[in-house]
């Protein structure tokens, strides 16, 4: 207690410490700098009438690496490690200060982290690696007055990711969103930074949102001149029902609220019907298997079959091509030592192997990755048995397994590209793989086939920014589990997929031949294959034609376009 206006000696040494690191870290507080507007005694509704703001998108997450590349940016494109560490050393020995400034950065980030908890006002942060802007949107909520405005400028992964999920919960619960622009900042032509982002101008009214509601987006605007286009055209009106039915409640009774790339009617159409499956994340969710099946499991890992044959299906990945560097080397050779792939080297049914992240030997490669498994923080855990755990020869990296590319761009020439990887091949973390605890073979083959399909990628196109993240795949929708023909697809997936011997095994659980298809076969394969996966999700033909516009002649022929017409109009 402070007594007469002194406090007592003994915490004078605290509060002389409090009053340093305040100076130090210049706090700042919102209801003590003002006053009228939080603490005014007549004042009923506290908080500002507007808030205008650009807050920082910077991770509290130092990344030692990225840092030094700030002093030195050709440490990026250097692949090899060794080459890497000698250049890092020589920048070191020239600036010694840098190093000292690395580690109070490192400091820094770890004391700031514990602060943004609950107990001290954030409550609405979501999973992975805390961003200031994350935080910035829940001061907004804070800030701003019933009946006032927002209006901010952010990335637009706000939109999409599990961290701003409360912030996005609050802004279409609470609030009137009247406009949501979005701008491919392309050669900086909207704002000087950020160039490879799409950014997003958000007005907002804080106040419950009407029945039947409507959002109005544009973009997104890759120019000064479309921008101004598509403000004159007044925007495109998304029904707040409607996006409410496309994002349901996965870890609340809220929905999750992300918001698509629509930039016309049509588009919003057709998302509509495309959103009508239920989510990847909704169908690899539910309860545990029974033990009889895990027993069948740890009997014949490839043979399983479970009820529900995408439950408890999760991504993952092996390694962290910058972290574990140390496992593959470009020069390593010798009998026991394997190629480590990345994105780069597959393309859609089509393991080419080429531009490897390294070499690596196979025994420390396997000791390495089941060492991973059996940690507490892995998802394998909860999804298999000890028993099943424990045995080497189970890990999926002795099988053929689903992959698809971490890199990439809603206005690349593919969005989503996914392979079967042959047996025993390493995999970095571009190159994440799913891991199937239910289902067969056939199940892969057929996520692969809707993965691989026209009508999956242009919905993907909808939501990705720079990476086909987790959180991504989890909020795209699948064809209604009625309506696809699920054998149909998966064995053709597969036979795309088993393109020479090191897929013997897997063809043959799967029940397709294995061997290397003309182009012609190819092309019918797949063509069938988008034929189906339009059906299923109940397009017209006339919706399978306007979503070919979104691909590039070179990356859908014509040719092409009308196979996979032909296939969707045959009986």
């Amino acid at each position: 207690a402070i007594i007469a206006g002194r406090p007592p000696a003994d915490l004078l040494p605290m509060l002389d410490a409090a009053r340093a690191e305040a100076e130090r870290r210049d706090f700042f507080h919102w209801p003590i700098e003002f006053p009228e507007v939080f603490h005014h005694s007549t004042e009923r509704n506290p908080g500002f009438d507007a808030v205008i703001g650009n807050p920082p998108w910077d991770r509290i997450k130092f990344e030692r690496q990225g840092f030094y590349a700030l002093h030195d940016p050709g440490l990026r494109g250097i692949t090899s490690g060794d080459d890497r560490d000698e250049r890092l050393q020589r920048l070191l020995v020239a600036f010694p200060q840098i190093e000292r400034e690395a580690e109070e950065g490192a400091r820094l980030s770890a004391t700031l982290k514990p602060f943004f908890r609950p107990e001290n006002g954030y409550v609405a942060q979501g999973r992975g690696d805390l961003d200031l802007y994350e935080l910035f949107c829940e001061r907004y909520a804070a800030l701003t007055r019933a009946g006032g405005r927002l209006g901010v400028v952010l990335p637009r992964v706000t939109f999409l990711g599990h961290g701003s999920r409360g912030f996005r919960r609050w802004l279409f619960r609470e609030c009137k969103p009247t406009r949501l622009d979005q701008i491919l900042n392309n050669r900086s032509w909207a704002f000087p930074i950020h160039p490879q982002w799409t950014l997003v101008l958000l007005a907002a009214e804080v106040a419950p949102a009407n029945k039947g509601g409507v959002l109005v987006a544009s973009g997104p605007s890759a120019s000064l001149a479309e921008f101004e286009r598509m403000l004159a055209d007044g925007g495109i009106p998304i029904p707040l029902d409607d996006l409410a039915a496309w994002t349901p409640a996965v870890d609340s009774t809220e929905p999750t609220w992300e918001v698509p790339l629509a930039p016309t009617a049509d588009h919003v159409r057709l998302l509509g019907r495309i959103r009508r499956g239920p989510r990847f994340d909704q169908l690899s969710r539910g309860e545990n298997p029974k033990t009889d099946f895990y027993e069948t499991l740890a009997a014949s890992p490839r043979q399983a079959r479970g009820p529900g044959k995408f439950r408890g299906v999760f991504p993952t990945t092996e390694f962290h091509e910058a972290m574990q560097r140390g496992f593959f080397t470009p020069s390593r050779e010798g009998p026991g030592t394997v190629d480590v792939w990345k994105g780069r080297s597959f393309d859609q049914y089509d393991p080419h192997g080429a531009a490897p992240a390294g070499r690596a030997d196979w025994d420390e490669i396997v000791e390495f990755v089941q060492k991973k498994r059996l940690s507490r923080a892995s998802r394998f855990a909860k999804a298999f048995p000890r028993e099943v755990l424990e045995d080497p020869s189970t890990h999926p990296i002795h099988h053929a397994r689903v992959v698809f590319r971490d890199t990439t761009r809603a206005t690349d020439s593919r969005t989503v590209i996914a392979c079967l990887m042959p047996p025993r091949t390493p995999l970095t973390n571009t190159a994440p793989y799913l891991v199937f605890p239910n289902g067969g073979p056939r199940d892969e083959a057929y996520a692969l086939g809707v993965l691989n399909s026209l009508p999956f990628d242009w919905q993907a196109r909808r939501y990705v920014e720079t990476h086909m993240a987790f959180f991504v795949l989890d909020l795209l929708c699948f064809p209604p589990e009625d309506a696809v023909d699920h054998e149909g697809i998966a064995e053709r997936a597969a036979r795309l997929s088993c393109v020479d011997g090191r897929y013997a095994a897997f063809a043959g659980e799967a029940g397709v031949e294995w061997g290397p298809l003309a182009s012609g076969e190819r092309d019918r394969l797949r063509a069938e294959i988008d034929a189906l996966v339009a059906r299923a999700y109940g397009l017209s033909a006339a919706e399978l034609s306007f979503l070919f516009a979104d691909f590039t002649e070179r990356a859908v022929p014509p040719s092409y376009r009308a196979q996979v017409l032909e296939r969707y109009n045959a009986p």
